[in-house]
């Protein structure tokens, strides 16, 4: 896997120019040492009670539970994976983008001073779906372009890899592997945002524009008094908000 270190803004805009020769798809993810697994194979790691027979009793039973929340019905099992992955069901199926700034908001998402890392495959490296065959009987890894039934595919340019073994992790002979280091992510996200990628355009309903007013109206740091100045006997002010 070829590996990038990624430092400053500038040295990421030098790794996106030079994927403009390939088909390039992204993922960012908000750890460097996170494996490549989708969400059902991480589960079916941690337990095997998370079976194949499961996994088909959970879709069934989204589809009977969903249609009140949709605005067209999916017309086979692989657009009821996309949906419910977009939505936090656990799938076989891996989210990725064709927008390098989407996946910069991912792996910067609140500037954290953590290693992030974005993936980068090449389009053509694996097979694309072939719909006639059930998602639960593929025999290889392959790439699904869903049509674009949420409005969260269309924010995101997204894209799925779909896992005929989900529980292996995800290494494509193109694979990349680009790190952005910790001390660069507020600066990066601080970008993507002025580049209008932020969480109401890439969550486009009420749960999305909250949590942007949140993030321009609101902070979670705590205020900490100002300590005493020693030896003055001078007791700490009461930060009591009338």
């Amino acid at each position: 896997m070829k590996e990038i270190i990624i430092g400053s803004v500038h040295e990421f805009h030098k790794a996106v120019r030079s994927q403009m020769s390939v088909h390039a798809v992204y993922r960012g993810e908000d750890r460097a040492t996170y494996e490549l697994l989708p969400k059902m194979g991480r589960l079916r790691r941690i337990n095997s009670w998370n079976s194949l027979g499961r996994e088909c009793n959970m879709l069934k039973a989204f589809k009977k539970r969903a249609l009140p929340f949709l605005r067209e019905r999916p017309t086979n099992d692989w657009e009821w994976l996309a949906i419910g992955q977009h939505y936090g069901l656990p799938t076989r199926l891996f989210d990725w983008t064709l927008n390098p700034l989407v996946a910069a908001y991912f792996a910067s998402v609140g500037g954290r001073r953590i290693d992030a890392a974005i993936y980068v495959i090449d389009y053509y490296d694996i097979g694309q779906a072939d719909e006639t065959v059930h998602p639960f009987e593929l025999k290889e890894d392959v790439l699904y372009a869903p049509p674009h039934l949420s409005t969260r595919f269309t924010a995101q340019h997204g894209i799925f890899t779909a896992h005929h073994q989900p529980e292996k992790s995800f290494t494509p002979k193109s694979l990349q592997r680009w790190t952005l280091k910790g001390e660069c992510l507020s600066e990066i996200w601080s970008t993507v945002g002025m580049y209008g990628i932020s969480p109401a355009t890439i969550f486009p309903d009420l749960s999305g524009l909250c949590e942007e007013l949140a993030l321009h109206w609101t902070t979670d740091v705590p205020t900490l008094p100002p300590p005493p100045v020693p030896g003055s006997g001078v007791r700490r002010p009461d930060l009591t908000v009338p």
